[in-house]
């Protein structure tokens, strides 16, 4: 039983209404952060439950959990079952706008159709569905994420096909200043179809969760590529490469870049609001021998910040992390490659020690996320603002935490060591593969050896592994090297009939066979042997094998953790830790 029977006296009706009152009541959260969840979902006129996921007090499932127990109505998770497309299309668009409902399958025999909604209870949404629909209504609760995702993967926002048809069938002349007339002027009141095309690649990249469009000129052709779960998707083979000019000016023009320029690489950046997400995009360009490339960065502010665990920290990696969140003082950092999600992983951090009495201040390049009561600054090279100098500036704005985008050079080090030393909370990310690659790292960047053992708490090391899809994953008995594989890292006792799963591909993951990532860790605590070595001049292979024996547990058995546990597959743990 999740509620205690104090709380749950009988089945309710409303499930928000119950849950504010559970929160309040179990004493989880103090008044102040209470009317703070209140008062956001009142401005974002979103569920109250909403509010909560986003702030990582209890995950989706977890919110689940506690509305089959309490509701009086039917409670279902979107993500295991199917819902009936056809069903969506039949149902008046803007019911499903209005109330963010979701029709999820018609019975003809009964006349009926199941309705999935936040609030089941909502007499006057039903009296109107009724009224403008001719089957009898089945109302059941869902979450409101989980509404909204499957909404946004059935509305046909960017239509790019029927655009590209549309296109193919236009001549267009390039003049020598590189206008382009017939397809950006307007025609019969409608928007240009470049204008459109553009548009359907970034809502296209926006509802794919990707973190990068590539806009590629080839010999006879353009193709677009989008950055999903850390790897390229060709989402467009063969546009005519007659329109890549066209295109090329409408980003510039967007980003405030200079169109008549096509040789020099240029830099720039753009905000837009779609499906309700407001996403900055930087965007760079450069020459190649067929034409301008151009890639755009996506950057969806409105991201909710995730909680530790849903990241992917395991229970015992979590307690530990959030030990050395409260920590007065001292340098946390977290290493990897670009794309590894260190900054999520840092967000996670401060999202965990954010209240009223602590000053929290950072310096970022460029603002990813944005935290309710985190002074956030951001990087200027205009301005002439760097990390190192942010940084110097932050100092004396009396700060508690402070968070540094990356650590890029010594200066920045230096300065980040000192404010660590001087009873700051310090966290920040470095370039390394490894966690004790970072001690050498700093050495290496020119910082004293005998401050890093005083400054330096713990360095996170991480990857992102993509999650299996549950919706098409398959069991099978692994081989006998793959068992080998799992052995040489795993410390526990495997079975020798244990059953993995491999990835299939469907409609829900884009034929890919996963869904989401999430990250794997090794984490080195500098420890009194640990500081004994950097002081004595140790080498890089003797911290890494003093932190084993310390207990770290490295990023490899991490991810075979995870493929024991059915979350990712080997062929997955291979791509990232063991090939790259």
């Amino acid at each position: 039983m999740l509620v205690d029977n104090k709380l749950r006296v009988r089945k309710v009706r409303n499930f928000d209404k119950w849950l504010s009152d559970y929160i309040r009541e179990s004493g989880s959260i103090n008044n102040s952060v209470y009317h703070d969840l209140m008062e956001e979902a009142e401005n974002k006129k979103i569920p109250f439950h909403e509010v909560v996921i986003e702030r990582g007090l209890f995950s989706s499932n977890k919110l689940i959990e506690l509305a089959e127990e309490v509701l009086a109505f039917d409670v279902i998770n979107l993500e295991e079952i199917d819902v009936n497309e056809e069903a969506f299309k039949q149902f008046p668009e803007y019911l499903i706008e209005k109330y963010n409902i979701l029709p999820i399958k018609i019975d003809e025999s009964k006349n009926q159709i199941i309705i999935a909604m936040t609030d089941p209870s909502d007499l006057i949404a039903i009296d109107e569905i009724k009224a403008q629909t001719k089957y009898r209504l089945k109302p059941v609760f869902a979450i409101s994420p989980q509404i909204k995702t499957i909404i946004e993967s059935f509305k046909d926002y960017s239509d790019i096909g029927s655009i590209i048809e549309e296109m193919n069938g236009l001549e267009i002349n390039i003049e020598e200043d590189n206008k382009i007339e017939d397809v950006t002027e307007e025609s019969e009141g409608d928007e240009p179809v470049i204008v459109r095309m553009v548009n359907s690649i970034l809502s296209e990249a926006i509802i794919s969760n990707a973190s990068d469009i590539h806009i590629e000129p080839m010999e006879h052709h353009v193709r677009v590529r989008m950055r999903i779960d850390g790897l390229l998707v060709e989402k467009i083979k063969h546009l005519d490469k007659k329109f890549l000019p066209a295109i090329v000016s409408r980003i510039k023009v967007m980003s405030l870049l200079d169109i008549a320029e096509s040789r020099k690489p240029q830099d720039g950046r753009f905000k837009v609001r779609i499906s309700g997400k407001s996403v900055d995009i930087r965007v760079s360009t450069m020459l190649t021998q067929y034409g301008e490339k151009i890639v755009l960065r996506l950057a969806n502010k409105s991201l909710a910040i995730e909680s530790l665990e849903s990241l992917g920290f395991s229970k015992e990696e979590s307690d530990l992390v959030k030990k050395l969140s409260e920590k007065p003082y001292g340098l946390i950092l977290t290493t990897g490659p670009t794309g590894s999600g260190k900054s999520t992983t840092l967000y996670g951090m401060l999202n965990y020690v954010n209240n009223p009495n602590k000053n929290i201040v950072t310096i970022e390049d460029p603002i990813e996320r944005q935290i309710k009561g985190v002074i956030q600054t951001s990087v200027s090279e205009k301005s002439g603002v760097t990390f190192e100098s942010g940084l110097r500036t932050i100092l004396r704005q009396d700060p508690d935490i402070i968070m540094v985008g990356e650590i890029r050079d010594k200066g920045t080090a230096e300065m980040a060591i000192q404010a660590a030393l001087t009873g700051h909370l310090v966290l920040s990310t470095l370039h390394t593969n490894d966690a004790a690659g970072s001690i050498t790292r700093l050495i290496d960047m020119g910082v004293d050896a005998f401050k890093i053992p005083a400054a330096v708490l713990a360095v996170i090391a991480q990857r992102l592994i993509r999650r299996i899809c549950p919706h098409c994953a398959e069991k099978y008995t692994p081989h006998v090297d793959e068992l080998a594989l799992l052995k040489k890292f795993y410390k526990g006792e495997i079975d020798s009939n244990i059953q993995l799963y491999k990835a299939v591909g469907c409609r829900k993951c884009s034929n890919t066979g996963y869904k989401g990532r999430e990250g794997i860790f090794e984490i080195l605590t500098i420890e009194d042997n640990i500081k004994e070595l950097i002081l004595s001049g140790a080498s890089l292979k003797e911290i890494k094998q003093q932190a084993i024996e310390n207990g770290m547990k490295l990023m490899e058995e991490s991810a075979v953790e995870k493929v024991i546990k059915g979350v990712t597959t080997i062929d997955e743990i291979k791509r990232v830790i063991f090939v790259s």
